[in-house]
């Protein structure tokens, strides 16, 4: 049965190939992404047309209107630079922090689950470890990663007080 989703950081590797995958087994997407990645959009690749519904929106400083159904939503928004983020660590925290709670609270409003995306880097990316796992210690290493890694505390904080439905 496909779902209808919403998928947020649309523009970038993991969205628009999660798109094309959630595409090819039928589902419905909504994308969103900031207006000036949104050409990355119109095509995965060049033979491939990326046929679904988007929205421009900055989820940092808005909270999208949609008046559709959603079965869930996933979200990767994010400035995932690490050298950017070390550049303008304010920007990325602000971004990153500000685009989750907003996409926390439509979810919550709204009861849809959403799956939320941290990364690998809150353990310390610039270490020579080939492998990490989810029970190694957190050691971020940028600003960026610690944003990912605050991320995922807010997250706890939504399920712990709202008994909110995230993965």
């Amino acid at each position: 049965m496909s779902k209808t989703i919403l998928v947020t950081g649309a523009a970038g590797f993991l969205g628009s190939n999660l798109i094309r995958k959630l595409l090819q087994r039928g589902d419905n997407v909504l994308a969103t992404d900031l207006s000036d990645r949104f050409e990355r959009l119109k095509y995965i690749s060049e033979h491939e047309l990326l046929d679904c519904d988007t929205i421009y929106v900055d989820l940092s400083t808005d909270i999208p209107s949609i008046n559709m159904e959603l079965d869930f939503v996933i979200h990767l928004a994010a400035w995932p630079h690490v050298d950017f983020s070390k550049y303008y660590p304010s920007v990325t925290i602000k971004n990153n922090l500000l685009s989750l709670t907003h996409m926390l609270e439509f979810c919550r409003v709204r009861n849809i689950p959403l799956i939320y995306t941290s990364s690998v880097e809150i353990y310390g990316g610039e270490r020579d470890i080939p492998c990490f796992s989810e029970t190694d210690a957190p050691d971020p290493a940028s600003p960026y990663s610690a944003s990912k890694l605050a991320g995922e505390e807010i997250v706890r904080s939504y399920i712990r007080n709202f008994g909110q439905r995230i993965a």
